[in-house]
């Protein structure tokens, strides 16, 4: 069987009690070869390696698998070998203690003070965060949850339960806001954030998160189908004609 970039994903989907799993696990490398190298264009890792060099932050987002994607973080020197990664969980065990510490120091007092801003990472260290799509959601606060197929009743609610549920929904509200803003805060102190197996909406929310939190003027170039909805909800668009149509 040939599959381009994605046997992880189908062994995944092998049945759980199948007999021959651990050994089609163990026999991999020698049975198959996986390539996870992408070919770049040429000039692509000096121009990259330049716009770092003008302090211009370079986010890489895309729908390739976490292990292609650190391939080409390497290949165009966003990673180094003295790169320190972050992950999905790191990033998320971060954000939570920031938040417990915000929650902490909250209180009519805390409203009159200035904010002070803290930082995630002592300085002078070069650091990345590589992060999916799925921890994505889950450090923005944006997984779906499921509808339930069960037939509610809904029966007329007092003006206090309507007021309960009011505010119950602006503080969730709030969490989910202050969470994202200290998420583009993390990721701002880092020297490249690289987000992969992202759908096309997610692009676009993580553009969308820079252009909310920060002062800055945002850059998309994408040259797939899939990069649309980044381009066009960037400060600046460009759409690059090539391979992908």
């Amino acid at each position: 069987m040939y599959c381009k970039g994605a046997d992880t994903v189908i062994y995944e989907r092998l049945h759980r009690m199948n007999p021959t799993k651990q050994e089609t696990q163990d026999a991999l490398d020698l049975l198959g070869a996986t390539a996870i190298e992408d070919k770049l264009q040429d000039g692509v890792p000096e121009t990259i390696s330049k716009l770092a060099k003008a302090d211009i932050k370079i986010w890489v987002l895309t729908g390739d698998k976490k292990e292609t994607a650190e391939n080409i973080g390497f290949a165009c020197e966003l990673l180094t070998e003295d790169t320190t990664i972050c992950y999905g969980e790191d990033i998320n065990s971060l954000l939570h203690t920031r938040m417990e510490n915000q929650r902490n120091r909250g209180g009519v007092s805390a409203k009159f003070a200035p904010p002070v801003y803290e930082p995630f990472f002592p300085p002078g260290e070069n650091r990345a965060l590589i992060i999916t799509g799925s921890w994505l959601n889950e450090i923005l606060l944006e997984k779906k949850t499921k509808r339930s197929k069960i037939l509610k009743l809904k029966f007329p609610r007092t003006e206090e339960e309507r007021r309960m549920r009011s505010q119950s929904r602006r503080r969730l509200e709030e969490k989910k806001e202050q969470r994202q803003k200290n998420f583009v805060d993390l990721a701002c102190e880092c020297s490249a954030v690289i987000c992969c197996r992202v759908t096309p909406k997610q692009k676009a929310m993580v553009v969308d998160l820079v252009k909310r939190y920060k002062k800055a003027i945002t850059l998309a170039i994408g040259d797939g189908a899939n990069d649309v909805n980044m381009i066009k909800t960037a400060h600046i668009g460009v759409g690059i004609s090539g391979q992908e149509g």
